[in-house]
């Protein structure tokens, strides 16, 4: 098939959806609609940047630490926009729906190729996006499209790191050794999208001097630097126009620099020292409609965000689709009643508090950071209840995930459970059915400014889809500071808004208080 024809097809398709009225039916909801057409819209009618521009732009980023790579002269140069994605929102969709409507729409194409680049923090929320443009490739019903498409990685980056659905469609920026170079051009000059992490985009841009792009999107923009979002940006003479989509809530960039502690987001949204240079409160669109995860889980991890609007749940979120299914129970085991209060596919968010026994499960000091075998050996333990729970989960890296604001904790916590442990800053952006969230501080009388950051908290609480167990020692966070976590985690209710668009008509909250008989019953399990 034609690359117009496809390319027609895609265009008639999504603008269709554009179109349509909201309903439950729909692939898009209006905040949606509003942020794809930013994408798909945004270089109608900017200026080109020069070589000349460029090198003024180094010169500002050398010696004036960043504010001119968002001030004028060069930020005017650009069609630029935000597109706040807080989590569950579909900020995914709305990239890869709005890369194939600029690649596709034929007012575009008198220019040349319409190339995006989709640049990312991550390679996994590179695959993210990737394997969401297949996805919506499929349901479009276009075969052969993909050829249009390339994953981008770096050199030091093996083939196999990067998933499935997605390997076939790798480049890197230089053909390997057993590549014929022919062949890797082809690939490139065909290519409209190029989806890759920050670094090694900017490596294609930069040793490929025949490729240009005239849209450049930042995935993950909470975490982005000046100097990160500059890279792609400098070494495109064609660019047209940039936007910035992530969770202003979510983790900032981890720097030693002070100006780099802050994102692209905070600049480019105002923060006082930089006020005359953001963007304008116009070309910023936040998504608004959540649909990944239980109401409950969206509710108890929204209490750690301050948004000037309200999230709300989609209307598509009806049962069974937020719950796990197949519940056996445990019948005839003599901790059923805790057992059931945990594993019952109604109770959503189940918070076990150890503070009953004690100093036993306080935890310990690694240099600046903490264990806590007690915590290790409830996860350990639950974990391998799971599968006696729900004989028909698949327990796997994707769909159960452990997480931690230490990396001790989730060493041991990787060893002792055999499944994939890892801190709350590596999971951002990553989501699964079933989440364990480890606190592990349990220290009395002693302040934690680690763990008092709402983003890390956030974070770790909005990763679960259908079920999120917290575990963590309530009586041990005892300092003040600790009021809002203690407040909003180990006494959380959950409250319906007054026109909930998912009414529930129960609890799903669930507090448990661990026993000593209770977490003995655990160890013995192999």
């Amino acid at each position: 098939m034609a690359w117009e024809i496809i390319s027609d097809r895609i265009s008639n398709y999504i603008q269709e959806k554009l179109r349509e009225p909201y309903n439950i039916e729909n692939a898009l909801n209006p905040s949606q609609r509003q942020a794809i057409s930013r994408i798909w819209t945004a270089s109608t009618s900017p200026r080109r940047v020069r070589r000349s521009q460029n090198r003024t732009i180094d010169s500002f980023l050398g010696t004036t630490g960043f504010r001119y790579v968002i001030d004028p002269p060069t930020h005017q140069q650009f069609s630029s926009y935000i597109i706040i994605g807080p989590p569950g929102t579909g900020k995914t969709t709305v990239i890869a729906f709005g890369a194939l409507l600029y690649v596709s729409d034929p007012q575009y194409r008198t220019r040349g190729s319409p190339r995006v680049f989709l640049c990312t923090s991550s390679n996994y929320g590179a695959d993210r996006i990737f394997e969401k443009i297949l996805e919506i490739l499929e349901l479009i019903g276009i075969r052969g499209w993909e050829i249009y498409i390339r994953r981008v990685i770096a050199r030091s980056v093996a083939e196999e790191d990067i998933s499935e659905p997605v390997r076939n469609h790798v480049i890197k920026p230089r053909p390997s050794i057993n590549d014929d170079p022919r062949d890797h051009q082809e690939q490139l000059a065909n290519s409209l999208i190029f989806v890759g992490t920050i670094y090694a985009c900017n490596d294609l841009l930069r040793i490929q001097n025949s490729i240009r792009s005239q849209v450049v999107l930042f995935d993950e923009a909470s975490q982005l630097t000046p100097p990160e979002m500059y890279l792609p940006i400098s070494q495109n003479s064609s660019i047209r126009s940039f936007g910035l989509i992530g969770d202003d809530c979510q983790l900032p960039p981890i720097a030693s620099l002070e100006p780099l502690t802050h994102s692209c987001l905070d600049y480019l949204r105002g923060l006082p020292e930089y006020e005359n240079s953001r963007i304008p409160e116009n070309r910023q669109t936040t998504l608004n409609i959540q649909y990944r995860m239980h109401p409950a889980i969206r509710d108890i991890s929204s209490r750690f965000a301050r948004r000037r609007i309200v999230i709300r749940d989609s209307e598509t979120l009806r049962e069974p689709s937020y719950l796990l299914q197949d519940y056996q129970g445990f019948e005839g085991n003599s901790f059923s009643m805790i057992l059931d209060s945990i594993f019952n596919p109604y109770k959503t968010v189940v918070v076990i508090d150890t503070s009953n026994l004690g100093e036993v499960s306080l935890d310990t000091r690694v240099r600046s950071s903490r264990i806590n075998i007690f915590e290790i050996e409830i996860v350990r333990g639950l974990s391998k209840l799971l599968q006696s729970a729900f004989p028909n989960f698949k327990i796997n890296n994707e769909n159960l995930k452990i997480i931690t604001p230490y990396k001790p904790q989730a060493r041991r916590l990787s060893r002792s459970t055999g499944l994939n442990a890892n801190t709350v800053d590596a999971f951002q952006g990553q989501e699964a059915q079933i989440v364990f969230y480890s606190l592990t501080f349990a220290e009395p009388d002693v302040k934690s400014r680690f763990m008092q950051n709402r983003h890390r908290i956030l974070v770790g609480l909005s990763r679960a889809q259908k079920k999120l167990i917290v575990i963590g020692h309530q009586a041990a966070m005892n300092h003040p500071n600790f009021n809002y976590l203690r407040q909003n985690i180990f006494k959380y209710n959950y409250e319906e808004t007054t026109e909930p668009n998912v009414p529930l008509g129960y609890d799903p909250v669930s507090q448990v208080f661990i026993t000593k008989d209770f977490y003995e019953y655990l160890l013995t399990l192999t």
